[in-house]
């Protein structure tokens, strides 16, 4: 889903928080927050972070194994509010 589409139904199902921006600034907005929180996501190595209304991203390091060799590498979880 392209960041057009998904500002497009964020303001259709929020009229009135959206009223008076247009849909490109609006683009530029959500493509704002999603760049937050992808760096908070990556600056950090082990950890929750939870965006209300969206979800909670859970970071993780694990160690794999490749070639005979363990290596770290950080697993990233997002995990959506359950429906009431």
């Amino acid at each position: 889903m392209k960041l057009k589409e998904i500002t497009e139904l964020a303001m259709a199902a929020n009229v009135t928080e959206f009223d008076g921006v247009n849909a490109g600034r609006a683009s530029k907005m959500v493509a704002s927050v999603l760049k937050i929180i992808a760096k908070q996501v990556g600056e950090m190595d082990e950890g929750r972070i939870a965006v209300p209304g969206l979800g909670v991203f859970v970071i993780k390091q694990i160690e794999r194994e490749k070639d005979g060799n363990k290596t770290k590498v950080k697993r990233v979880l997002f995990r959506i509010p359950q429906a009431k």
